[in-house]
């Protein structure tokens, strides 16, 4: 059975309780993380922030107050995590922190700013049920009694036709799941800034 892992970024990499990609503005993209990994909104713009452009040279998972999934292009490319039906690619216009003159996006997308565009988040269009409600642990809200809660810990159902290399499920967008194969290309290829953590998956049907 292909195992499952959920997929997060190594927090070791953080300076100074600065992340290596921030916003350019403290209000800019203020519910990305939600249109990413949700179905429910589109997305089909670059993203702009600033990065530590030195510091990001040692990292591929890249940590960031954006909350968003951030890959170097290295890691796109080896893995094709991209190609997954239900995933778009988004790119990120990202200008060196050193830079401390004023800039409008205008002039960012204009090309007349140098920056780095060899970084890219995913936007998923489809979150899956491949979660196993009753063998899946739940927190209860107060303030919503009647639902299932907060997700804390995840157990899959494996579909017939096996997992796809990279997803999020329904029940909680927090969560980004990759497969044994993905993990193995990440670590064979000394891709830097993944922390894995394996899923429980189960054969049994709900019911």
């Amino acid at each position: 059975m292909n195992k499952i892992f959920t997929l997060k970024v190594d927090h070791s990499q953080i300076i100074d309780d600065i992340p290596n990609i921030h916003k350019v503005n403290l209000e800019d993209y203020q519910d990305l993380s939600q249109v990413l990994a949700s179905e429910k909104h589109s997305f089909s713009d670059v993203i702009i922030a600033r990065a530590n452009i030195l510091q990001l040279q040692n990292f591929d998972f890249v940590a960031n107050d954006l909350n968003i999934p951030i890959f170097s292009q290295k890691t796109i490319e080896i893995t094709q995590i991209d190609k997954v039906d239900e995933v778009i690619l988004i790119p990120l216009f990202l200008v060196d922190d050193t830079y401390l003159k004023p800039f409008t996006r205008e002039v960012v997308l204009s090309g007349k700013l140098e920056v780095n565009e060899k970084f890219y988040s995913l936007k998923f269009t489809k979150q899956l049920g491949f979660c196993n409600r009753e063998l899946s642990t739940f927190k209860k809200l107060r303030s919503k009694p009647n639902e299932l809660g907060i997700l804390k810990k995840p157990v899959l159902n494996v579909p017939d036709l096996g997992f796809p290399e990279i997803f999020r499920i329904k029940e909680s967008i927090s969560f980004l799941f990759v497969t044994e194969k993905v993990k193995n290309i990440i670590e064979l290829n000394g891709l830097k800034g993944f922390v894995f953590e394996e899923v429980e998956t189960t054969s049994q049907t709900p019911t």
